[in-house]
């Protein structure tokens, strides 16, 4: 057993369970130890090393002779000195159980995987429970060589510290690079080839105005540039075979995009008022059913979006002019049921434009919301005995939304996404009067409604209220240097004679 000694002023923690997505200082923490329990770790033995108990310090008070001495110690709680790197290390800590996961990875695939934030004890529960909590947890630090003598261990704790660091040159201190191991040849080749331009004849013009076109406003974005390019190598450089199979790569990239809702999106504005605010605060407080990364990728896109040119029109660009589509759920020839004539994707329309044929269709690959709005539309229709317009079962489904978030039935990420008032009003659901429970599931309603952001900017040249057309004269003026000086000497002449004139008489009141 450990002797017993004052508890060290650092932030003490337990050694994390997943490691992969805990990046400390590594010269403070060792990401390896043996054996992290107390009773096993040494001071100057062993792969762990606990650091060494300081000197308690003592404030002396007034002596007399009635009064014995008493000493106090200083409380490190106050005067614990804390940089922002522990601040960050301390916020994703969650009671010492390990670093908070947060998604750092998107889920790949076809379905919606929501993510779950683990809830936050509350701060008097956790010093509740403070109280009676006796943490024996050692603090770990960098392993240092055997032999090193305590005044070399002072110099070397202040490496990190800056203007410390210096770049030794010389034949003395170059990197010590390991031999080349044989039989690594035959290793595969990890390395992807995303595009090699074609041999032959190739025109970019349709590339990027009609293949990449088609793909960007379908899929709203979600196969990337690069993912389209190297699909259409893969397919020989053939438009027509690369828009065939470009939707089997929906297997493999992260899951689709959920917009934000309403009350998400205005915490999400208020947020970023904040200059110091974080993306673990916007996932915490706006955006708790997302992962990390998605949170980074909205960010971006909430930017490109609505913090740039504030005049730009796109009207003129190829890729953003005005096209008429349906969804993919909603494509006869992708879900081969004669709904409506004419009713076809983008992907089928361009197809039918490039190759002149009608798109095969053979193989099509839709995520899991679409294949359920295929599903339920089917059924309606058997259910019905007719024929169901798109924009009529669209209605439909959004009421039968409405009306279950109106008798308060919600799922763990839709009450995720609420405003945590409305949690408290939930609880007590059956004990309100149907007025109380309409009004609450109206406010509901409107904080669950989707806020989707655009894939781009649309045109508004013909509203001239919103977007001003600045009248730029086409000739430039252009002033003498003659004429500049002469209207600073006549600026100066005005001052002069001002300052020259006797002050005003004071009128006694």
């Amino acid at each position: 057993m450990l002797p017993e000694s004052p508890l060290p002023s650092t932030p003490m923690a337990s050694s994390p369970s997943n490691r992969e997505n805990y990046c400390p200082d590594h010269s403070t923490w060792n990401l390896t130890p043996l054996n992290t329990s107390p009773s096993n770790c040494s001071i100057h033995s062993g792969d762990v090393e606990m650091e060494e108990p300081k000197e308690q310090e003592t404030l002396e008070t007034p002596q007399n002779d009635l009064t014995p001495e008493i000493s106090k110690r200083k409380s490190r709680r106050l005067h614990k000195e804390t940089t922002s790197i522990d601040d960050e290390l301390l916020a994703n800590y969650h009671n010492g159980l390990g670093v908070v996961e947060r998604g750092t990875k998107i889920p790949i695939g076809l379905g919606h995987t929501p993510f779950v934030l683990k809830k936050k004890v509350s701060a008097k529960i956790q010093r509740q429970s403070n109280m009676l909590k006796i943490d024996m947890v050692p603090v770990f630090r960098k392993i240092e060589s055997p032999g090193v003598s305590r005044s070399e261990k002072k110099t070397q704790s202040n490496y990190l510290k800056p203007g410390s660091n210096k770049i030794e040159i010389g034949p003395n201190h170059q990197a010590d690079i390991p031999q080349f191991e044989e039989g690594r040849e035959d290793e595969p080749d990890r390395e992807e080839v995303i595009w090699t331009p074609p041999e032959q004849s190739f025109d970019y013009e349709i590339c990027r105005n009609g293949y990449w076109r088609a793909i960007w406003r379908q899929f709203e974005g979600q196969i990337p540039f690069e993912t389209a390019l190297q699909n259409l190598m893969k397919s020989e450089y053939s438009f027509g075979e690369s828009l065939e199979t470009v939707d089997q790569n929906l297997k493999t990239l992260p899951q689709k995009f959920k917009p934000l809702c309403e009350n998400q999106y205005k915490q999400f504005e208020k947020l970023l008022l904040d200059k110091n605010f974080e993306r673990r605060t916007l996932q915490e407080k706006s955006m708790k059913n997302y992962h990390i990364a998605e949170v980074q990728n909205f960010y971006h896109d909430f930017k490109n979006a609505y913090l740039g040119a504030e005049n730009t029109c796109d009207s003129h660009d190829p890729l953003c002019k005005e096209l008429n589509f349906v969804p993919r759920w909603a494509c006869s020839n992708c879900t081969k049921i004669d709904r409506a004539p004419g009713d076809l994707c983008l992907i089928c329309q361009t197809y039918e434009e490039l190759t002149g044929n009608t798109r095969p269709a053979t193989d099509v690959v839709f995520n899991d919301e679409d294949a359920k709005k295929i599903q339920d539309w089917n059924q309606m229709e058997i259910r019905e005995g007719r024929t169901i317009p798109m924009a009529e079962f669209e209605k439909i489904k959004k009421e039968e939304v409405t009306n279950r978030w109106i008798k308060n039935e919600l799922t763990e990420e839709e009450e995720m996404m609420i405003d945590n008032s409305q949690l408290t009003h939930r609880r007590r659901w059956n004990r309100l009067s149907e007025a109380e429970q309409k009004e609450i599931g109206r406010k509901i309603v409107e904080q669950l409604k989707p806020h989707p952001l655009p894939l781009f900017k649309k045109c508004e040249c013909d509203n001239v209220e919103i977007v001003p057309i600045p009248a730029t004269s086409p000739v430039k003026s252009v002033i003498s240097r003659e004429v500049v000086l002469a209207s600073f000497q006549k600026d100066d002449k005005d001052v002069q004679n001002q300052n020259e004139q006797p002050p005003a008489k004071k009128i006694k009141v």
